[in-house]
């Protein structure tokens, strides 16, 4: 299951909290949410496994900040 199919089969709408928590695959995950499913989230917590600069840099694409790591 990709975050893709998750977004289009449960989020027919903007989603206010999407937390990203999948023991060791988390940027598996977010890689396969396109970005702009990811822009129509509010706010965004994941696990960064020591990518912090991956999610920054990513993130930044949709003009999201970090707000607290």
């Amino acid at each position: 299951i990709t975050g893709k199919f998750l977004f289009d089969t449960y989020c027919k709408r903007n989603v206010d909290f999407l937390n990203i928590d999948t023991e060791a695959t988390n940027i598996e995950v977010l890689d396969s949410i396109p970005l702009d499913y990811l822009g129509k989230c509010k706010v965004v917590c994941i696990e960064h496994q020591s990518e912090l600069k991956y999610i920054r840099d990513k993130f930044s694409i949709i003009g999201f900040s970090i707000v607290h790591t």
